[in-house]
């Protein structure tokens, strides 16, 4: 049990961008007592060029700042804008559910995602995260979790960090 025995085939696994603890029992409006819940929306942007995998480090704009109406030069000189996109909740392979595919998706690029998650008050958490080859995950502002460089396969309890979370809206960033 714990952390260890994780898996995306729970059943307790559910989708949403709202955390509830002060919900009231029974009440469908307050959402559903969950053991674990993944992050189903976002905006995404990209790719930005990664050739030969080149720029695995390298900052682009949305790291300093997340602006949702800006637009940038992206890979092969493409201008890039922000998009929404959402998790493939529906898709019958369940540990496949939490896979957040950019419909902008190529090889060798780099994308960004930006989600806010609210929660009623102020609490720590555990997130399990997972990516294929390099990520990174800052949540408002601090650096939360950074994986190896290595060519890997997505694995959605790669690794797991306790964070903090404030009351009300909290800014999640990912780089994939």
């Amino acid at each position: 049990s714990g952390l260890g025995a994780f898996s995306a085939q729970t059943p307790e696994l559910v989708p949403g961008n709202i955390i509830r603890f002060d919900a009231v029992p029974d009440s469908a409006s307050d959402g559903v007592p969950t053991k674990w819940m993944y992050v189903n929306s976002w905006y995404v942007i990209g790719p930005f060029p990664n050739p030969d995998r080149v720029n695995i480090r390298r900052r682009f704009p949305p790291e300093s700042v997340v602006d949702l109406d800006a637009t940038y030069v992206g890979k092969d000189g493409r201008v890039v804008k922000w998009k929404f996109e959402q998790a493939l909740s529906s898709v019958a392979r369940r540990d496949h559910r939490a896979y957040v595919i950019p419909s902008t998706a190529e090889q060798y690029g780099i994308w960004y995602a930006y989600a806010e998650v609210f929660v009623d008050r102020e609490c720590d958490v555990w997130l399990a995260v997972g990516s294929d080859d390099r990520s990174d995950l800052w949540i408002n502002d601090l650096h939360v979790w950074g994986s190896g460089n290595d060519l890997k396969v997505w694995n959605i309890n790669e690794g797991f960090r306790k964070v903090h979370l404030k009351r009300g809206r909290n800014r999640f960033l990912a780089r994939i």
